[in-house]
């Protein structure tokens, strides 16, 4: 049971969290679909305070793990060790491609979809597409060593003014 004095803490740590919804951590959904049509990145808002966004699926990198080769499951039946798998590959476009400055705000609820060829990423490891390969898409520039610094492709908007 709360005492008195730390009830009205709570109360007040409440309603200035309420009132600060930029500091909570933004609520985003990102899902890259492949379709025969072609590729779509889609980034959603699920949250309740609005997002900006650097809307550009330039800002995409493709890590591609090739499918399990038919021999390594036959070799997994057998009992052998399988063989080693390859590593991963990653695409993305050049540095110079990769650019900020394509600001959207996203109010809660809302998405943005934009379609894309993934063949542009991996030029020579476009043979890497295949079916049966895991695709994992990252969206944002790639982190450097230490903590995160800015730019961010998301971040909370201040106030709702600000959209």
């Amino acid at each position: 049971m709360l005492g008195t004095a730390a009830a009205v803490h709570a109360a007040k740590d409440k309603k200035e969290k309420d009132q600060h919804p930029a500091a909570q951590p933004p609520e985003v959904a990102i899902a890259v679909t492949a379709a025969s049509s072609g590729w779509t990145l889609e980034v959603s808002n699920g949250g309740a305070a609005p997002l900006r966004l650097d809307a550009d699926a330039r800002l995409l990198r493709l890590e591609i793990a090739p499918p399990a080769s038919a021999s390594a499951s036959a070799a997994h039946k057998k009992g052998k060790a399988a063989p080693k798998a390859p590593g991963l590959t990653t695409c993305e476009l050049p540095a110079a491609m990769r650019v900020e400055g394509r600001p959207l705000v996203l109010k809660p609820g809302q998405r943005y979809l934009e379609a894309f060829d993934p063949r542009l990423f991996c030029l020579d490891a476009s043979s890497k597409l295949v079916e049966g390969a895991r695709v994992t898409a990252r969206l944002g520039w790639p982190a450097g060593k230490g903590a995160l610094a800015p730019p961010f492709v998301i971040v909370p908007v201040a106030s709702p003014s600000a959209s």
